[in-house]
């Protein structure tokens, strides 16, 4: 059995374990891209091989809502309107994507996300840390820190709220270290796991839910206090309640990440609505033929939301979240116009949700 540096236990799987002993069992992931299904190698299906190995007459099912290149703000939108209700599991990682965002925002969202989960289901959480190179100088031990400031948020709402934590991305950073995998065979591309380094992550996952489901340490039944003005109040902002002025159509999809959004290929569109808020974000689907989009809170100034543009996008892109307004709890007026953006050839704005806390 290797150190168990690599996870902390803090509580019993005891829905995990349960689930198991009946042998069905549903897993949720939240994540990024290194989450993300259509990977078709990514951590979370060798993961879940690795649990039909382990015990082969568990019946699995998962639900997969990583989305690439979203943060843990999506995901606590994801855990309130999209996440099973009946799941014994839920894996969420977004370590590495909330790397570059503000340290408040993040741990707001992420404490939305445990306090969404905890009121609507009975399931375990794990917390599950991958790497990015902004984090090589906390595992080659250059920084004298212990931890990546993205990791060590996670892992103090884990300690606040007794949820099991695994970091997949050190212990395949250490399996490097020591000679057993070579860097270009775990992240070819710098930060993307393909079957080599997803294997590391799951195997490593796996043993930590093994610790867990063994662990005799009982869960915390006891309410325990935010630490945060959290996220888990999050409701969205229904389309008919917003002021449309243009061709705006409201379209249903079969769409992974969506089932209902905005739509308007004029750059004439404008929306209007108001809501009592202290954040308001909005999301869109970003690509090469997508529209600018100008905003402005309050009557103040336009600002361009200030979406890049990724060649893998393709046309439509992929879903993005933005904060349009962060602050004081107040009455917020927003107005959002379109803009051809003459590098790009499209003029289609796509938008699914916008919400606030």
């Amino acid at each position: 059995m290797i150190q168990q540096k690599y996870w902390h236990i803090r509580s019993e799987l005891s829905y995990v374990k349960e689930a198991i002993q009946r042998k069905k069992i549903k897993i949720g992931f939240l994540g990024g891209s290194i989450t993300e299904q259509s990977a078709k190698h990514n951590y979370a299906d060798l993961f879940t091989v690795q649990l039909k190995c382990d015990f082969p007459d568990v019946y699995v099912e998962t639900q997969n809502l990583g989305i690439g290149a979203t943060c843990s703000t999506l995901g606590c939108l994801l855990a309130k309107e999209v996440l099973n209700h009946e799941l014994d599991l839920v894996v969420v990682e977004y370590a590495v994507n909330d790397d570059g965002m503000d340290a408040q925002l993040r741990m707001r969202a992420r404490e939305g996300i445990i306090q969404i989960i905890q009121e609507r289901m009975q399931a375990d959480i794990v917390f599950v840390y991958t790497y990015k190179e902004t984090m090589y100088p906390y595992y080659a031990k250059i920084k004298s820190t212990e931890l990546p400031p993205s990791v060590a948020d996670f892992e103090q709402l884990a300690q606040h709220y007794r949820i099991n934590s695994c970091n997949v991305g050190q212990y395949a950073f250490d399996q490097m270290q020591a000679g057993l995998v070579r860097f270009e065979e775990w992240l070819p591309d710098n930060l993307h796991p393909t079957y080599r380094g997803s294997s590391l992550y799951a195997s490593c996952l796996m043993m930590a839910m093994i610790d867990g489901i063994t662990s005799e340490i009982p869960k915390n039944i006891m309410e325990q206090r935010s630490l945060t003005a959290h996220f888990g109040s999050l409701q969205t902002i229904p389309f008919e309640q917003m002021t449309l002025q243009g061709p705006w159509v409201v379209k249903s999809t079969h769409e992974k990440w969506i089932d209902k959004f905005l739509y308007t290929t004029s750059i004439q569109s404008t929306l209007i609505f108001e809501v009592e808020a202290s954040v308001v974000m909005i999301g869109t689907l970003f690509g090469e033929t997508m529209s600018d989009l100008y905003y402005s809170v309050n009557d103040s100034d336009e600002i361009l939301l200030p979406r890049y543009h990724e060649s893998w996008a393709g046309e439509q892109g992929w879903y993005r979240e933005d904060v349009l307004y962060c602050g004081e709890h107040q009455h917020i007026r927003v107005t959002i116009r379109c803009q051809k953006n003459p590098e790009r050839l499209g003029t289609t704005t796509i938008i699914p949700h916008i919400y606030y806390i």
